[in-house]
């Protein structure tokens, strides 16, 4: 199940060079980033006069976050920008907070699958499993009956109940109406919290080195030329290099995920690997591999100075001397995220839009340091994090 479902989802997740990707983007993202460049704009403003605002970065990211994935996963308008009050992306970070009953939920579903209908246990809120379940059955029946074709998860989903009509066993899992939800959840939880704390973290390091954002800013309008929000296109995209090397840099410094799983899968049916001469064991055939990313980022063997935030890092002249599986921040092998390009065109498009037209700085709230947050599943600020934005177009 796990090798179809991967393979069904990929083709929707990573075309090559981007094609049929950047011509969804090209449809679904201008509308939200307007949205986000008014809502700075309102901000900002006082009157005729332009004023800094104080604001909530991690809160504006969940909200553009939040009406991306609406749009170019579902096809919907969410105006969370607007106001502020949607219920897709509502439950993200409860998913992710670790209380004790979170525990129970996650080790029972984790290690323990078969128990957790007779036990009860939920990833999501059972209201919020409700919720997604029938805005996504109510987007599937609309396209069905009026015929609409998108390039986005509802026209993937479409397509899996037609390959299932046509499956004659009816065991087959895109048979299950909650298989085609449970695609729906991985978009939201994996395309929203995620995507808006590296935003987050990318904006606090900008604004913490002004000259490295300066140079952004500068790329970025260079490159859109006296283009709007609007214009902006795939291809205009993947010409901003250093925008680019900003996000690798942020993904090396705060990888979302601080830990990685995998199983031990020795070659040649062998029971055991020999970690020698690194480290005097075996691991067995079967046994979980936890490998944290977040160490070797971190770790001056691989990367000279790691606290500093230093683009250049991966300039395309630094990125030959690399180690490999030094950077591992979506994951390596048949196992890496799927949803590794979608995440980031969506880091960039919403620092496109924010540092189009306003810089950020540092204010009396903002903190001195990053502190991670050790009760919440992804890397994550234990406090908000604030800045001061001003207008600067």
């Amino acid at each position: 199940m796990w090798t179809s479902s991967r393979r069904t989802v990929c083709s929707s997740c990573a075309i090559p060079n981007g094609v049929r990707y950047g011509r969804g983007f090209r449809r679904h993202s201008p509308a939200v980033g307007c949205d986000l460049e008014a809502y700075l704009k309102r901000l900002t403003a006082n009157g005729n006069q332009r004023r800094n605002a104080v604001v909530n970065v991690k809160e504006i990211c969940d909200l553009y976050n939040t009406d991306l994935i609406a749009s170019i996963a579902f096809g919907l308008r969410s105006y969370s920008l607007r106001n502020k009050q949607t219920e897709l992306g509502s439950n993200c970070r409860e998913v992710y907070t670790l209380t004790f009953t979170r525990v129970i939920d996650l080790c029972v579903i984790f290690f323990l699958p078969k128990f957790v209908s007779l036990l009860r246990r939920h990833l999501l809120p059972p209201a919020h499993a409700d919720f997604l379940r029938r805005t996504v059955l109510q987007v599937i029946e609309e396209r069905e009956r009026n015929g609409i074709l998108r390039n986005d998860l509802v026209e993937m989903l479409l397509t899996l109940k037609m390959e299932a009509a046509l499956n004659q066993d009816r065991t087959h899992f895109t048979h299950q109406q909650d298989y085609l939800v449970a695609q729906a959840a991985m978009f939201e939880l994996t395309g929203i919290e995620s995507c808006a704390m590296t935003m987050t973290f990318a904006l606090y390091e900008l604004a913490k080195q002004p000259l490295l954002q300066a140079r952004l800013r500068a790329e970025i309008r260079q490159t859109l030329g006296d283009a709007q929000a609007h214009a902006i296109t795939y291809d205009k995209v993947q010409r901003m290099r250093y925008l680019t090397m900003v996000v690798d840099e942020t993904l090396r410094k705060y990888p979302n995920v601080p830990i990685l799983e995998r199983e031990c899968t020795p070659i040649n049916k062998k029971r055991f690997v020999a970690l020698r001469p690194y480290a005097d064991c075996f691991v067995r055939r079967g046994m979980p591999v936890y490998i944290s990313n977040l160490a070797i980022h971190h770790d001056p063997q691989y990367w000279p100075e790691p606290a500093r935030f230093d683009p250049e890092r991966f300039s395309p002249e630094n990125r030959t001397l690399h180690m490999p599986m030094s950077y591992l921040p979506f994951g390596a092998g048949p196992h890496n995220c799927i949803g590794m390009a979608i995440a980031q065109m969506q880091i960039k498009l919403g620092l496109i839009h924010f540092l189009h037209t306003h810089r950020v700085e540092f204010c009396e709230k903002t903190v001195d340091n990053i502190e991670f947050d050790r009760k919440f599943l992804l890397l994550s600020n234990k406090s908000d994090i604030y800045l001061s934005v001003e207008r600067c177009l």
